[in-house]
C-alpha cells in the first residue's frame, strides 16, 4: 500500500498543476479503494469528494483538499508503520 499510495498522491498532485479533471478523478478513485482496503476510511471519503468534485469539474477548494489528503495521508502512513511494528514485535 505505501508504494503504490506515495505513488497515487504525487500523481494526484501533478493532475491537479497540470489542471487534468479526468486524470484527478482517476488517480483519486485508485486511491480512495486501496485506501478502503486498508482501513483508511478518513483517507477515502477524502478521496471520494476529490473523484467527485473532479467529475463536475469544480476545482474550488481542490488546493486545500488536495493539501489536506496530503497531511491525512502521511496520518495513515504512520499509523499503518506503528501498526506493523507492533505487529513483528
Amino acid at each position: 500500500y505505501e508504494e503504490n499510495s506515495v505513488e497515487l498522491v504525487s500523481v494526484l498532485a501533478d493532475a491537479f498543476d497540470t489542471g487534468s479533471a479526468e486524470e484527478i478523478r482517476k488517480t483519486a478513485h485508485a486511491l480512495k479503494s486501496s485506501s478502503g482496503n486498508v482501513g483508511a476510511e478518513r483517507l477515502a471519503n477524502m478521496c471520494r469528494d476529490i473523484e467527485q468534485a473532479a467529475k463536475n469539474g469544480s476545482f474550488e477548494d481542490m488546493a486545500e483538499k488536495i493539501a489536506a489528503l496530503n497531511l491525512e495521508h502521511d496520518a495513515v502512513l504512520v499509523e499503518l508503520n506503528s501498526w506493523q511494528e507492533k505487529k513483528t514485535a
